[in-house]
């Protein structure tokens, strides 16, 4: 089970040039997505933006040629198609950026507390469940398909290292299509909450 100590040294990611078709399975852009995790909280953020959850954000190259035909490299843009943060209010915020609009669910966990939740776009909206309840829905950006970045995902910290979570995130999934009611379920009573008892 990951425990994360919110250290420099202690985080997760996923990086660019190890997992196939990572721009097109990861990024999702205009498509339906669903992110769920098991999370605990230890100790509220330190940091003025919140402790990482999970982003797919940070420092990366693109690459293009220029007018003398050399192929150059620059940064790419810190667009972020979906960021999960904790504030220090132990409100959990699902965000996506594509530059010039940003949108965001949230809701409240309790620290010291294991939660499951799950976050989705569906068409045109944001949701966030939290121990399967509904908590909040919003329209997503009117431009999502501009929310494409090539950067690593993060879990449990920032790129930038100084964004440290404390406490427990496990079990996260990333699902290329939204969840019906019935997976919720399922993963709420199968994943350390709910009523389902084994043994």
């Amino acid at each position: 089970v990951p425990i994360f100590s919110g250290a420099a040294s202690s985080s997760m990611h996923i990086s660019t040039n190890i997992v196939a078709n990572y721009r097109q399975s990861y990024n999702f852009e205009n498509s339906d997505f669903a992110i769920s995790f098991m999370i605990r909280p230890t100790a509220v953020s330190t940091h003025p933006d919140g402790s990482v959850i999970i982003v797919k954000g940070g420092l990366s190259d693109d690459h293009g040629v220029n007018s003398n035909g050399d192929i150059i490299s620059y940064p790419d843009t810190p667009k972020t198609p979906y960021g999960v943060t904790m504030n220090s209010s132990y409100e959990l915020e699902f965000t996506r950026n594509n530059l010039d609009e940003v949108v965001a669910v949230s809701g409240s966990l309790i620290q010291n507390q294991l939660h499951h939740v799950v976050l989705q776009k569906s068409g045109s909206s944001l949701y966030i469940y939290i121990d399967n309840v509904l908590i909040q829905t919003a329209d997503d950006l009117i431009i999502s398909s501009a929310c494409a970045n090539k950067s690593d995902i993060y879990i449990g910290n920032a790129q930038t290292l100084d964004r440290g979570f404390d406490g427990l995130i496990d079990n996260l999934k990333i699902y290329p299509s939204t969840l019906t009611s019935a997976d919720r379920s399922l993963l709420y009573h199968t994943l350390g909450r709910g009523t389902t008892v084994v043994g």
